[in-house]
């Protein structure tokens, strides 16, 4: 990762060791993104009721060979990892894939 897409960055994320299924990540992913919402911010204390899941920046039917990519993997409440996730957030602000050409939309859901 380039030093300016590292001072650019919204997340930093721990360096992990890799593991072997995606929800082995959960507790790393809930102190990474602050125990936030990477979406809409949302904390869990707001999130009564709703609950928080990880999410697949590249959803796993496209991009099945990221699914237990940590660095694609998103912390999310379970609303925002139901919907088209608004507001977009930039790729390159929150892992380093080498371009932001690649734009979640409705239909990857």
């Amino acid at each position: 990762m380039s030093k300016n897409a590292e001072d650019n960055q919204i997340v930093l994320r721990s360096r992990v060791e890799v593991k072997s299924h995606y929800s082995d990540y959960r507790e790393i992913l809930r102190f990474d993104f602050w125990y936030f919402c990477a979406y809409c911010s949302m904390t869990k204390i707001e999130a009564t009721g709703i609950g928080f899941q990880i999410d697949h920046y590249y959803p796993r039917k496209h991009k099945p060979e990221l699914t237990h990519e940590y660095s694609n993997l998103m912390w999310s409440c379970a609303r925002c990892n139901s919907v088209c996730h608004a507001p977009q957030i930039a790729l390159t602000a929150l892992v380093d894939y080498g371009n932001a050409e690649h734009q979640r939309t409705k239909e990857d859901k």
